[in-house]
């Protein structure tokens, strides 16, 4: 009964009956079931079951002609055959693929490397099989493991993780040394060679990554020849272990340094050796770099994968440097005083000195890397001409040099080679790149050659005809201009520039018309058209916020000067109009500060009104508006003070002979706004008086000869 209420319902659905299948699901249709007998619904749907071949294959009329061919696939086709099959009745498995549509086996591991890689041991499916062992591994739990390698022979070396790490892999990153005793000692020498699927890391190349030391000297012990497997990016364990630079790292470089071999396949020679003077350079491992290069000389002109040399490293690395690190007030103040070796009070004086020992570490960090730097131009010395012209050729060590603004590497590459302020990149001397780029301590060193200096003020480009008067009226590069804090003081500094240039250069420069028609000052102001207006707009802002201040405070202390803190005699005694507190000190306090709160806003309200009502013509911007608004800020921050302390005065005067403690909250109190506003914008008073009336810009530091 049931089975025909099924088929009754089958028939009776024309979407259940057997459609034509779509082209794209022939291949992989099942056999059409028996044809049903003849019913109802049969008839009503004859004329679509006679286009069916499928129909016409079970039934005992003679068979049809061929049909046309089958149209295109369509939306409509594809979805009622989906019903077709996902109805209860009717749902149909796909029969399986043919061996031919099968994809491709991976190609076996050869034979000899077989024991190299071991496959991941799970899937989605199952649980992993070995990850008790994982966990036990992780935790760290000795005997249980132990069991389990017993258990399991092959569970010592096959791979337990995604990635088909061993268990020793695990140990080593988990830290626990004990283990990963125990595990070597268990495990054969061409074990240790196993390497996990990601990166190709042998288990030593996970003890560099980690800094586990103790476990490097194990496996080492057991197989030397550990140190000279390369992963798949050609990584020595060496390598690795710079590449995750930590202090840790650093007596594991020292250390596998010790064992690494130079053997036929020389990880010191060619592109390897390169790849890895790179990384430990770039790892700031100068002391480590330096003692490479001093054993294997041709580290100095090895190049990495990118075609980049240990040189051209250190170039990029202005904060190696002294030029290029960002120190404070006080650590500019204690450098000096700072011995780059250890001495016999150095502890004493890093518990005294606050800072000391941050400070001890930059510099420490910058003889190493200068010292670096005269070895490497001391082993390209040694080689002709020719080849110093071209390994300059080949890389961009004076271009990133001078970009950076790394002037120790630059002024070592002039000590060492002379004719390099001659070299042209990108048809630019040394020169013209220090001016272009605006970097002072360049310009400067080269400054110090005074046969040079006097050679390159001649020098005009003959693609445009530029001087060098002309490349100091360009706009600076916007990292240069940032490196100023506000617009009217990067206006200055390229004022500064242009000034500085000019003095060096041939008078006749100040006339010399570029291939566009244009003498220097008119190139000037062409390029600096927009950052003087907006330098004047930042003049105009500031001077309009700073004088509604101290127009304010001065009012406030002009009224309090007719409103005395405890009033006057009356009319009728001798002393009338008199202040009655006119011989108490807080009274004479309160009118001495209110007297220099007055005049100083005063003053203050006529430095900005000067800005407001100025011209902002370029000359003003390099002396005149900077002084301008250095005075206004200083009166300013002075009538604020003696606003406060003249304030604090009235009130003493007024509570102070009842409440004896309490001028000290007071006191106390009157430090906030003072100490707030000085916090706030005294940086700005210090910048720009540091800019204006510091000691010249261009100072020769005397870095060469």
């Amino acid at each position: 009964m049931a089975t025909t209420l099924g088929t009754s319902a089958r028939n009776e659905d024309p979407s259940l009956s057997s459609p034509e299948l779509p082209p794209c699901l022939v291949a992989c249709s099942p056999p059409p079931p028996p044809p049903l007998p003849p019913t109802r619904s049969w008839h009503k749907n004859w004329q679509w079951h006679r286009q069916c071949p499928q129909a016409h294959s079970y039934s005992n009329s003679p068979p049809p002609p061929p049909p046309p061919p089958p149209p295109p696939p369509t939306r409509f086709c594809c979805n009622n055959w989906q019903r077709l099959c996902e109805s209860p009745t009717t749902r149909w498995t796909p029969a399986p693929k043919s061996p031919t549509q099968l994809p491709p086996a991976p190609p076996p591991v050869p034979g000899p490397l077989r024991h190299l890689y071991r496959p991941y041991s799970g899937n989605k499916r199952r649980p992993l099989k070995y990850l008790k062992l994982y966990k036990l591994v992780i935790k760290g739990d000795l005997n249980k493991a132990k069991e389990f390698f017993q258990a399991d022979a092959e569970a010592i070396t096959a791979g337990i993780t995604k990635s088909s790490e061993t268990a020793l892999h695990v140990a080593i990153r988990s830290g626990h040394t004990d283990f990963v005793e125990k595990l070597v000692w268990q495990m054969s020498a061409r074990d240790l060679e196993i390497k996990e699927m990601n990166n190709g890391d042998t288990a030593l190349h996970t003890a560099a990554i980690a800094g586990n030391i103790q476990a490097a000297r194990v496996m080492v012990e057991k197989n030397p020849n550990l140190p000279q497997i390369r992963n798949k990016n050609g990584w020595i364990p060496l390598s690795s272990a710079a590449y995750c630079s930590s202090y840790k790292q650093k007596e594991m470089m020292e250390y596998l340094l010790s064992v690494t071999k130079h053997n036929n396949r020389s990880p010191f020679y060619g592109r390897a050796g390169g790849e890895l003077i790179c990384t430990i350079t770039r790892a700031g491992r100068h002391g480590i770099a330096k003692k490479l290069i001093e054993e294997y000389p041709n580290l100095a002109t090895d190049k990495d994968k990118h075609g980049i040399c240990a040189l051209e490293v250190l170039a990029e690395m202005s904060y190696a440097f002294q030029s290029g690190s960002q120190l404070t007030t006080w650590q500019r103040f204690i450098y000096p005083l700072i011995q780059s070796t250890k001495g016999v009070l150095w502890q004493g004086v890093t518990q005294l000195v606050p800072g000391s020992k941050k400070v001890y570490k930059k510099k420490l960090m910058h003889k190493q890397a200068l010292d670096l730097v005269k070895c490497i131009c001391e082993q390209i010395s040694e080689v002709s001409y020719s080849e110093i012209s071209e390994i300059l050729t080949s890389t961009n060590i004076l271009s990133k040099a001078i970009t950076s603004g790394t002037v120790e590497v630059v002024a070592e590459c002039i000590q060492t080679f002379p004719d390099l302020v001659w070299f042209k990149m990108n048809k630019r001397n040394l020169f013209e790149i220090a001016i272009e780029e605006r970097h002072e301590r360049i310009f400067n060193l080269v400054c110090e050659m005074d046969e040079v200096k006097k050679t390159f003020v001649y020098l005009r480009d003959e693609t445009s005809g530029n001087t060098i008067l002309h490349l100091a009226a360009k706009l600076a590069p916007p990292a240069q201009l940032n490196s100023v804090s506000c617009v009217a003081l990067q206006m200055q500094r390229e004022l500064q520039w242009y000034k500085e240039v000019e003095k060096i250069s041939l008078p006749i420069n100040k006339v010399i018309r570029n291939k566009d028609g244009k003498i220097p000052q008119a190139l000037f102001r062409e390029q600096h058209k927009e950052l003087m207006r907006k330098g004047g707009d930042w003049m105009k802002g500031t001077a309009e916020s700073c004088m509604l201040v101290a127009t304010l405070i001065a009012t406030v202390v002009f009224a309090a000067a007719f409103t005395v803190p405890g009033g006057n005699y009356e009319s009728g005694s001798n002393n009338k109009g008199i202040p009655i507190f006119l011989h108490e000190a807080s009274f004479m306090v309160f009118a001495v500060t209110d007297s220099l709160a007055l005049f100083s806003s005063i003053t203050s309200v006529l430095m900005f009104l000067s800005i407001l009502t100025s011209r902002f013509r370029e000359e003003d911007f390099l002396e005149s508006l900077p002084r301008r608004l250095m005075i206004g800020l200083a009166t300013l921050f002075f009538s604020i003070i003696t606003m406060m302390v003249a304030f604090s005065a009235t009130l003493a005067i007024a509570i102070g002979p009842k409440f004896g403690w309490f001028p000290i909250p007071l006191a106390v109190m009157a430090c906030v706004p003072i100490t707030l506003f000085a916090f706030l914008h005294f940086h700005l008073f210090f910048e720009i008086a540091w800019s204006t009336y510091r000691p010249a810009l261009f100072r020769r530091h005397k870095m060469l000869y």
